[in-house]
C-alpha cells in the first residue's frame, strides 16, 4: 500500500530502511511516504532510531503534505533533534 506508485517492493523499502541499500525508491521518497502515511508512534516503530534525524531533515520534510502536517513536523523537529 505504501509502495504503490512506486517500482520497489517492501523488501526493497526494508533493505533501504535498515541498511541504505540503494534501490528503486529514493531515501527522500520512502521516508516522506512513511511520514505522510502513518501516525507518529508507529513511525517511530518503522524507521531506525537511529535514522530519526535524517526523516525529520529539511529536505525530507519540505515535501510532506498537507501543509499543517510539514508545519507540525517542522515544529516537532526543533524538539527532536535538540
Amino acid at each position: 500500500m505504501l509502495l504503490w506508485d512506486t517500482p520497489a517492493t517492501a523488501e526493497d523499502a526494508y533493505e533501504l530502511l535498515m541498511h541504505d541499500t540503494p534501490c528503486r525508491i529514493s531515501k527522500h521518497n520512502l521516508y516522506q511516504k512513511i511520514l505522510n502515511t502513518f501516525p507518529w508512534f508507529t513511525v517511530l516503530k518503522i524507521i531506525p532510531k537511529e535514522k530519526i534525524p535524517f526523516a525529520m531533515s529539511q529536505e525530507v520534510l519540505q515535501g510532506l503534505f498537507p501543509r499543517n502536517l510539514r508545519e507540525n513536523y517542522f515544529n516537532a523537529r526543533r524538539f527532536i533533534l535538540q
